[in-house]
């Protein structure tokens, strides 16, 4: 159905849901804490299940189930000693649980400029899920400050001097080896390290396939 006052409307294509209470116990709370760290068992947080870089992905998540609902959110910075330690994958987990598919993937590599119109094309799209990937140290972007403390964003688009204006309703996260971010970036992010602890990661064999598990 739909809801006026937030404005959206849900169909679930005929499938039904249990009924979740409008205020749940502790009880029920540490029991959907358990399916949810069993989602994430597989990934290879620094400092283990219960360590502030698996909280950040936790609130990452519920962040994006209710992010149409805030005016501005954090990102969630994910970074890790080596490639293939499974960074992007976390994007794609938060995405999967809210859309059922991956999240829109953009490289974080571009002149202040360029940056600021991509991030405009990515926001006129609508992906509610924005993976900002391989990071080049150090971070430090101005367009995004302000798409992460404003409810929405205004510049260029590309090839074009037409101006737009979009919201920021989305949930970002941003990717890269040794990730460091300077500058107003630090306070608009949530931390989150992972390390496999593994000489060659991309070989890390896993025992279950976590996208069929999430849909």
């Amino acid at each position: 159905g739909y809801d006026a006052q937030s404005g959206l409307y849900a169909d679930f294509g005929g499938v039904e849901y249990p009924q979740l209470a409008v205020a749940p116990s502790l009880k029920e709370a540490r029991e959907a804490l358990i399916v949810l760290d069993d989602l994430l068992s597989e990934c290879a947080f620094v400092g283990g299940a219960q360590s502030p870089s698996a909280s950040a992905m936790r609130a990452a998540i519920i962040t994006a189930l209710v992010r149409r609902a805030l005016d501005t959110a954090p990102a969630l910075a994910v970074t890790a000693k080596q490639a293939s330690s499974g960074k992007t994958a976390l994007a794609h987990i938060v995405s999967r649980i809210l859309t059922g598919c991956e999240a829109a993937v953009i490289p974080l590599d571009q002149e202040a400029a360029e940056l600021g119109r991509r991030l405009l094309g990515v926001l006129m799209a609508g992906d509610p899920v924005v993976c900002l990937d391989n990071a080049v140290d150090p971070v430090d972007s101005a367009a995004l400050c302000a798409a992460l403390t404003s409810g929405s964003y205004q510049d260029r688009i590309i090839r074009s001097s037409t101006m737009a204006r979009v919201s920021t309703a989305v949930t970002m996260i941003i990717t890269g080896n040794g990730l460091r971010l300077v500058g107003d970036l630090t306070t608009r992010a949530l931390g989150c390290a992972l390390d496999t602890g593994l000489d060659r990661p991309q070989e890390r064999v896993y025992q279950r396939d976590i996208a069929a598990f999430i849909t």
